[in-house]
């Protein structure tokens, strides 16, 4: 299930980014138009740094205004930070910018990818025909997993439990990913999170979870996957993660570079989304990236159409 702009679980509130409303129990509060923008640029990269620059770009169209940034930083700390001086969530990098950390879960009304997926049949059909329990999608940074993963989901048959996808970047431990994958799915767990979900998801009908991001969180992630595993037959994981989880169970599909027809496709489609009216060219410089669909899709919002 797959929801575009999720409620925000974090520590001392719960913020919904599409109306710019801060729940605190019955309690509500509006996030005006500039802390809401550049929340929604922090959240979209979670766990990743976003340079003061990349912010400035975004909210106030690239001027050079550091302080402007600082200060929204400084506002949403007042508002959703338990301690504002030690904060949890909105962390500054020195001398780069801000980092988001946080429970986030993408949970909701099943939804195709927001892109189509080129040159990956052989790799869907593994993952389609495969009966194991967990699979892993492993492959370099920018390879396409997260893409892969929610074509997969898509294309798979509907399961009673749903189907659910879960950031690992944005979490910060096990016990943490537990606690929110419980709270999006309405479970009731003691305080020894990683111990309690496994039981509790086996008293739900079956449903799939993709844990997207594992080598953020490798190799504490590994025992308590196997102990979810263990404790609800019910449970399938889809997971995505630069190295594999080294369990017996698991089975790996690993992705590599795209052909030079599925390159060309991606470039078009993406250069196509950005620009209206007349043909996309594809410039001989696609070639020259060997496959890496980050890099394709980059070179799709700076080259010439």
């Amino acid at each position: 299930m797959w929801l575009n702009h999720p409620m925000l679980r974090l520590l001392s509130a719960s913020v919904d980014l599409d109306s710019r409303t801060i729940w605190r129990g019955d309690s509500a509060e509006r996030l005006p138009a500039k802390e809401a923008a550049v929340l929604r640029i922090l959240t979209s990269r979670p766990g990743r740094t976003v340079s003061r620059d990349r912010i400035e770009a975004a909210v106030w169209g690239g001027t050079r205004n550091h302080r402007a940034v600082d200060n929204v930083i400084r506002r949403l700390r007042q508002r959703l930070e338990t301690d504002p001086r030690h904060p949890s969530h909105l962390l500054t990098v020195a001398g780069q910018g801000y980092r988001f950390i946080g429970e986030r879960l993408a949970a909701g009304v099943a939804a195709p990818p927001e892109h189509p997926t080129f040159g990956r049949a052989a790799e869907l059909d593994a993952i389609a025909r495969c009966t194991s329990r967990l699979i892993t999608i492993t492959g370099g940074p920018g390879i396409g997993k997260s893409q892969l993963a929610q074509e997969a989901a898509w294309r798979a048959p509907a399961l009673a439990g749903g189907t659910w996808h879960v950031d690992v970047v944005a979490q910060r431990d096990p016990a943490g990913l537990a606690r929110g994958l419980a709270r999006a799915l309405d479970l009731s767990i003691g305080e020894e999170a990683v111990r309690d979900l496994g039981p509790a998801l086996a008293q739900r009908a079956e449903m799939a979870v993709i844990l997207d991001g594992c080598e953020a969180m490798l190799p504490a992630l590994v025992d308590a996957v196997a102990r979810w595993l263990d404790d609800a037959p019910g449970l399938r994981i889809l997971a995505t993660s630069r190295l594999p989880l080294e369990l017996g169970r698991e089975h790996r599909v690993r992705l590599e570079a795209l052909d030079s027809d599925a390159s060309r496709h991606l470039y078009r489609e993406r250069a196509g989304r950005l620009r209206f009216g007349g043909a996309i060219t594809v410039p001989d410089a696609v070639a020259e990236l060997q496959g890496w669909p980050l890099a394709v899709v980059l070179a799709a919002g700076w080259g010439p159409s």
